[in-house]
């Protein structure tokens, strides 16, 4: 399988220097394929903290989704289990998150499921205003 990853989700994973990851993703990605009889597409751009891709079902219907971060949240790495299917909106964080006394950690995402393939410019147009937040 051949999996594109995005330029912009590329260097954030490196950045992180979480090289592995995108040497392990296209195996993960086709597994978890197989597991749910599902097609994988192309890749969307306009997302930094994850990979949002089509997938068309066994049936023949096209569905997109993407998970968006904030930039107010605490950064994360980056991670995936094999076998695991969810979405989660957490962090991992490479070092300790301090919450001071009294404070609260809240924590910014924006899910984003679609009938059909993204229209073009739509996952970036909904990041940007996102982000903006």
């Amino acid at each position: 399988m051949s999996l594109d990853i995005p330029d912009q989700v590329r260097k954030m994973v490196m950045a992180d220097g979480n090289d592995s990851w995108l040497d392990e993703l296209p195996g993960l990605v086709d597994s978890l394929a197989q597991e749910w009889s599902l097609a994988i597409g192309s890749s969307f751009a306009g997302g930094h903290a994850a990979l949002a891709v089509e997938v068309t079902l066994a049936d023949g219907k096209v569905l997109s989704s993407a998970l968006i971060d904030h930039p107010t949240n605490p950064r994360s790495m980056w991670h995936g289990a094999r076998g695991v299917s969810f979405l989660n909106p957490c962090i991992s964080a490479p070092g300790a998150v301090q919450v001071p006394a009294g404070k609260t950690l809240a924590l910014r995402y924006r899910a984003v499921a679609f009938d059909g393939p993204f229209p073009a410019g739509m996952l970036d147009q909904m990041a940007a205003a996102w982000r903006a937040k």
